[in-house]
């Protein structure tokens, strides 16, 4: 007894077909079953009535939607077909998108909550008693031994550590006569704050102490003017071609210039006035501007600006220079 099966729509339908042989004829019996099928594999139904919705259902096998692949940890799918989406799904556990911030751990240089504040910068820190009492800056182990938010060179607690010192600057104990000024080590006035040279009961100016007695304590103390951590810098003076305030900007460079009004429309250098007229930060003969001015007198010939240098009539090329 021969059986076909045809699809119908989304249902399959089972068609049994009996030939009766006899009496030299032969007749057909048709009998239709219909059994449904999962009709949409993205509706989120259980269409067929079997238990198994969508990709689930062994019906959606061959669906492109519910091909299996990676996890796209971003894009709000489950792309492997395992019903988690995104970071729910663990294959995302390590993913920089579903990477969590967790507690301040407040001793590894690093800002682990991710609120932009390192270990005792950190509030979470602040009852942490690695922050509670800060010790002397250590000024060669990259750490904010002190939590004054300065590091090893930058604190200006490490002014005269070996580590710190620049080549050709004087350090304080080794006998070594270092800048080459004829006085080694405490007879250098370079050395005149350091803590080896001081005497018993002379103020020493970043250990907060009153170590002379007089009331007054560090940078409070006038023993102290002099002292690198306790001499404030000085205002920015905007038109003399020098950076005053020692923040390594010149004139109206520096941010303390911008609303001077010599910052404001700089102009043509005049060469005579002493006045950085242009905002370049070059005062006067200093600026290539006033090359060959009479009160620059002569000057080098530069052999490629098209500019007669040294005021001899000859330009570039032209100058046997």
């Amino acid at each position: 007894m021969p059986w076909w099966l045809k699809l119908v729509g989304g249902a399959t339908t089972i068609l049994l077909v009996a030939t009766l042989a006899g009496c030299g004829r032969s007749s057909t019996v048709g009998s239709q079953h219909s059994v449904k099928r999962e009709q949409d594999c993205q509706n989120g139904i259980d269409d067929d009535v079997d238990g198994l919705p969508d990709c689930q259902d062994p019906d959606c096998g061959a669906d492109p939607f519910c091909f299996v692949g990676d996890e796209n940890c971003g894009n709000g799918k489950d792309d492997d077909g395992d019903g988690k989406i995104d970071c729910e799904d663990p294959d995302c556990a390590v993913h920089p998108l579903c990477i969590r911030p967790g507690p301040e751990n407040c001793v590894n240089l690093r800002d682990d909550d991710g609120d932009g504040l390192v270990d005792c910068q950190d509030s979470d820190c602040f009852s942490n008693p690695a922050c509670l009492n800060p010790g002397q800056e250590i000024c060669d182990n990259g750490r904010d031994d002190d939590g004054d938010g300065l590091v090893d060179c930058k604190d200006l607690d490490c002014v005269f550590h070996p580590s710190c010192v620049k080549p050709g600057q004087e350090i304080c104990t080794n006998n070594v006569d270092d800048d080459g000024d004829g006085m080694v080590d405490c007879q250098d006035l370079d050395c005149v704050f350091h803590p080896a040279c001081l005497k018993p009961g002379q103020e020493i100016c970043q250990n907060g102490v009153d170590d002379d007695g007089d009331n007054l304590v560090d940078c409070k103390d006038p023993d102290c003017a002099l002292h690198p951590a306790c001499v404030k810098p000085k205002q920015e003076v905007c038109q003399n071609g020098a950076d005053d305030d020692g923040d390594g900007l010149v004139d109206c460079k520096d941010p303390d210039c911008f609303n001077d009004p010599s910052c404001q429309n700089p102009g043509q250098e005049n060469c005579t006035n002493q006045v950085d007229d242009d905002g370049d930060s070059l005062i006067d003969c200093k600026d290539p501007d006033c090359a060959g001015h009479p009160s620059c007198g002569p000057s080098v010939e530069i052999c490629v600006n098209l500019k007669d240098d040294d005021g001899d009539g000859k330009t570039d090329c032209d100058d046997s220079d």
